[in-house]
């Protein structure tokens, strides 16, 4: 059990000014804090310009104080079956003050010095606590250090006669049949906060680890004790001696290698003791494996390395597994509870009672200006539970397979369709806080910052300007070689052209040396004509 509230401390200091102008007299008098006030003691002054001032400057700071409660003086509605005192009918503490620091809180003194002291502790935990302290009566001869029992109760009654019950907080001090209310007024909200290890249906209370492992712890006590009783009685076992034999005073004054007198040899004889040394150890194993069934890996896996050495991988993740799932169960509760209802709490606070502009410190050297009272209200709030370290493998495990498919991804050209910069960033900060990191957003630039835009774009660029340079040396080689391949296509086709010329050429030779031969071969035949003879190589030559 939780409070979250807002207390507000009182700074009260005294200031002394000589010869002030008026000027500066009324400088001095304005609040130099949002919460103060600033009263005058004293002023006196011959002259207008020379005054003399005594100032009290009263400065009230808002802080928001997180402390527990203890259950036994805290105060519920019996009816109430919710672990989230949020709408409790009623919910309050009981706690002890001095009575002094209940005037100094702004309540009557009149009222507060009639109201009866508690004399001595009455609460239960705390005598429980102190068992080693003696609880004695205190005579206190200053009446402003006696303890006084207060309760602060805040309450839905119906209190302006609407028939609407609303939430307000009454603080109500000394005894029930003698005590009176302090303070009632309206309040937004209850500052509690409750949280539990295991939920029990319908009731307000869960259970807690203790719940599940005090009779385990009671028989565990019990078998070690009779373990060592054992062991005591095996190195000091009972004896029987011969009456009148033994001198009596080294019987009843036993201790270890000790001498015993005795008239002869066989007057002393030690009884049997069966040692239940590993009947003890077996049986505390079993009831610390019912322990780790009950709460999980929490309690017993401290020194899991010496648990599992001799088991196999698969084994062991098959023993870990469900007993870090009761751990996580455990820790989940915790959050959605506890934790939840305190961050609601904060948020709350923060909305209601811190005024205007404040300063806040967010990191290592660095500070806003936010105003919480313009914050919207905050009713959703989800709670991430700490993994362990096995699951902490797993999940890492996943993750790393996850950054080789997303690298595969941008090789393969599916930028911006199956995966892009963001969701590869948002991975390795997973994967970062999966191997233990508290702040990996250190480690890695967001692609979406100023800066990392801006390198984008320059990469992005020189990435073009390489691209048109490469077009441009492929283009020029493009040029060359169908510049090659032009001056290869003319020379073969001069080549073909000349060939066919002179295969031409050679062919008409060949008929005309062929046409020259028969006709001299004829003329061997026949007495030749001179004149029909120079007719026909001048009709040869015209042909040619």
């Amino acid at each position: 059990i939780i409070k979250c509230s807002t207390n507000d401390l009182v700074d009260v200091s005294h200031e002394r000014y000589k010869g002030l102008s008026p000027v500066e007299f009324q400088s001095v008098q304005r609040p130099t804090a949002a919460l103060q006030e600033v009263k005058v003691t004293s002023a006196s002054g011959d002259d207008l310009d020379d005054i003399d001032a005594n100032l009290t400057r009263t400065t009230t700071f808002r802080e928001l104080t997180i402390i527990a409660i203890d259950p036994v003086n805290f105060i519920i509605d019996r009816e109430w079956t919710s672990i989230n005192p949020a709408e409790a009918p009623l919910v309050g503490e009981r706690r002890y003050e001095l009575r002094g620091d209940l005037i100094a809180q702004g309540f009557p003194r009149d009222v507060v010095e009639r109201l009866p002291s508690t004399d001595s502790d009455t609460r239960i935990g705390s005598l429980a606590r102190n068992r080693s302290q003696t609880i004695e009566r205190w005579d206190i001869p200053d009446k402003s250090l006696n303890r006084i029992e207060v309760f602060e109760i805040y309450m839905r009654v119906d209190f302006d006669g609407d028939g609407i019950p609303e939430r307000r907080k009454i603080i109500y001090a000394g005894q029930a049949s003698g005590g009176s209310v302090l303070s009632n007024e309206p309040h937004p909200f209850q500052p509690y906060a409750m949280g539990v290890p295991f939920l029990y249906p319908h009731r307000w209370q869960g259970l807690s680890i203790y719940d599940k492992l005090k009779d385990l712890e009671n028989v565990k006590t019990r078998a070690v004790t009779q373990w060592v009783n054992n062991l005591e009685n095996a190195n000091f076992p009972e004896l029987v001696v011969a009456d009148g034999e033994v001198a009596e005073t080294d019987i009843t004054s036993r201790k270890s290698s000790g001498v015993i007198r005795a008239d002869r040899i066989d007057a002393v004889k030690s009884l049997p003791v069966q040692d239940i040394g590993l009947s003890s150890m077996g049986f505390l194993r079993y009831q610390d494996q019912v322990r780790s069934e009950r709460t999980g890996a929490a309690l017993d896996l401290q020194s899991g390395s010496a648990q599992i050495a001799s088991e196999s991988a698969y084994g062991v993740e098959r023993l870990i597994t469900p007993r870090e799932m009761i751990s996580n169960m455990i820790a989940e509760t915790l959050g959605s509870t506890l934790v939840k209802q305190l961050f609601k709490l904060i948020h709350q606070n923060l909305r209601s009672f811190f005024t205007g502009p404040q300063e806040w410190h967010i990191g290592a050297n660095e500070f806003v200006q936010l105003d919480t009272m313009n914050w919207p209200p905050r009713n959703k709030v989800r709670v991430t539970a700490g993994m362990s370290e096995h699951q902490r493998q797993q999940i890492r495990a996943v993750l790393s397979e996850h950054l080789l498919q997303q690298e595969k991804l941008f090789t393969a050209g599916f930028e911006n369709v199956l995966v892009d910069l963001d969701t590869y960033y948002e991975t390795l900060i997973s994967w970062s806080k999966a191997g233990g990191l508290v702040t990996p957003r250190k480690h890695w630039i967001d692609p979406r910052t100023k800066s990392a835009q801006e390198a984008l774009q320059q990469k992005q660029q020189q990435q073009q300007q390489a691209q048109a340079e490469q077009k441009a040396t492929e283009d020029k080689l493009f040029d060359t070689q169908v510049l090659i391949g032009d001056r290869d296509n003319r020379t073969s086709l001069v080549r073909h052209l000349t060939d066919l010329q002179f295969k031409y050429w050679k062919g008409t030779l060949d008929s005309e040396i062929e046409e020259l031969r028969t006709q001299a071969q004829g003329a061997e035949d026949a007495d030749p004509d001179p004149q029909q003879i120079d007719a026909d190589q001048a009709e040869g030559r015209r042909r040619g």
